[in-house]
């Protein structure tokens, strides 16, 4: 019977991680998303300035639907992630899931160094984010998950209809950089943050795999080196 439990275990956790993996392959499967903002205004065709600017307007807002599509795809893997890695961390405390990852962050991560391009990407999504967010931490959140803690601001914004998308003005370069800048900085450091949850208990592993060419005689690696560098290389 322990056998047949352990098996059962196993199998869960297999599965456990192929929704992980599923919900990162989709978010790099994203290319485009099409986006035509006068498809349903049949008063756009008396009007060919107004047709112009909707249909300008329609590219702008499907380069940045992409983006979050991107991103949300990214948040559920991490979701998918965080209740597979940390079903019961900071049950003792009223923490929410991303409370309870930055917790373990603080406790299990602070004493490695952060992965590259961690600390760039953290100062860019400051630029974007309100400053209440990052000057008045609450005591569970080191450098470590401000990554994670911010980009959940945002993921907030988004899903609670409070995320404007910038317009199609005079304006229209500096807003659209400056809202594509915000979706990728949260979107990188969600996958860093994933990096970061798993490194602690992997630190040490050496992985190994067999049947891939491009690994020539050498079939490990140090699973804790490509956590923290990985995303660096690719």
């Amino acid at each position: 019977m322990r056998h047949d439990e352990e098996h059962d275990n196993y199998l869960d956790k297999r599965r456990s991680w192929a929704i992980v993996q599923e919900w990162l392959l989709s978010a790099s499967s994203v290319v485009e998303v099409t986006c035509d903002l006068g498809r349903y205004d049949s008063c756009l065709m008396y009007c060919g300035h107004a047709d112009e600017y909707i249909g300008n307007l329609s590219d702008l807002r499907g380069g940045h639907f992409a983006q979050l599509t991107i991103f949300l795809y990214t948040w559920i893997s991490l979701e998918a992630l965080l209740d597979l890695l940390l079903p019961d961390y900071g049950k003792s405390k009223p923490f929410g899931k991303i409370s309870s990852a930055c917790l373990y962050l603080k406790d299990n991560f602070d004493p490695h160094p952060h992965p590259r391009l961690y600390d760039a990407f953290l100062n860019q999504i400051k630029k974007f984010s309100n400053k209440n967010h990052y000057s008045n931490l609450p005591k569970h959140i080191s450098t470590s998950g401000l990554g994670l803690y911010l980009a959940y601001k945002l993921r907030n914004d988004f899903a609670h209809g409070a995320l404007i998308l910038p317009e199609q003005d005079s304006n229209t370069v500096n807003a659209a950089g400056n809202f594509s800048d915000m979706v990728e900085s949260a979107c990188r450091l969600t996958l860093l943050s994933m990096q970061m949850l798993i490194y602690p208990e992997n630190s040490e592993n050496d992985i190994h795999i067999s049947m891939l060419a491009y690994l020539n005689d050498d079939d490990s690696f140090h699973f804790g080196n490509a956590l923290l560098s990985l995303h660096y290389q690719c």
